[in-house]
């Protein structure tokens, strides 16, 4: 009985809708759950062109046609002469997250990115939530965006390697091995090969009682420090 009203299949393609703008599909049934979508020929296929693509409210998501390592599935009602579309699958979106964590949420696209909801303690259920965004630039590096609750920390990566962290000590960059900053409660820190500071500098425990620096027989040469005579 739930085979006659239900039919599996592949998407052949998709258009906007005049006007609207929404999201139609082309779709190829095969008569029901019980075949095997990879063993049945087109010609045995029934064909249903320009069907409204029906999911969660608010989301929209427009799949790439069939190509040589696959084609996005649908699941779909049988009405009338249509089919209503309302679940997806795609293995080629499987293979850029092929291990998701248990208790995970992800939505993945097709270029390799994704935006992920995993317990900070993995396998804990009711372990706090951390947010991760994995943005692909090329097959070796990628940019990275972690919030987690466990941590109490928000964690940017850049692809080329800087990094920025916010967490309960403070705030931390950093550039390379030999150049970063960071700033807590109280004090900061940086270390860089080369600070350059440009305008007027007010230094001291109480800068709003600062005065010029004039030169005296205490101050000595340094050469890591530089005054402009300007």
């Amino acid at each position: 009985m739930f085979s006659r009203l239900v039919t599996i299949g592949k998407i052949a393609g998709s258009s906007l809708a005049e006007g609207t703008r929404a999201l139609l599909l082309d779709l190829v049934g095969v008569g029901g759950l019980e075949n095997d979508i990879a063993t049945v020929s087109d010609s045995a296929s029934e064909r249903s062109a320009g069907q409204r693509n029906w999911g969660p409210l608010g989301y929209i998501a427009r799949p790439f046609d069939p190509t040589d390592d696959g084609a996005a599935d649908h699941a779909s009602l049988i009405q009338g002469d249509g089919l209503l579309p309302f679940a997806f699958h795609d293995e080629r979106i499987d293979a850029k997250f092929p291990q998701p964590k248990k208790g995970s949420f992800s939505l993945v696209h097709y270029g390799g990115g994704f935006i992920s909801l995993e317990p900070s303690t993995p396998g804990d259920k009711d372990s706090p939530t951390d947010i991760i965004a994995y943005i692909p630039v090329d097959d070796s590096k990628a940019h990275v965006v972690h919030f987690s609750g466990g941590q109490n920390s928000l964690q940017l990566v850049h692809a080329d390697g800087y990094f920025f962290t916010m967490s309960s000590e403070g705030i931390a960059m950093t550039l390379d091995g030999s150049s970063f900053l960071r700033a807590s409660p109280g004090q900061l820190f940086a270390q860089f090969a080369q600070i350059a500071l440009q305008g007027n500098v007010s230094l001291g425990a109480n800068v709003a009682t600062a005065i010029p620096l004039l030169p005296a027989m205490s101050t000595q040469p340094t050469p890591s420090v530089f005054f402009s005579p300007v």
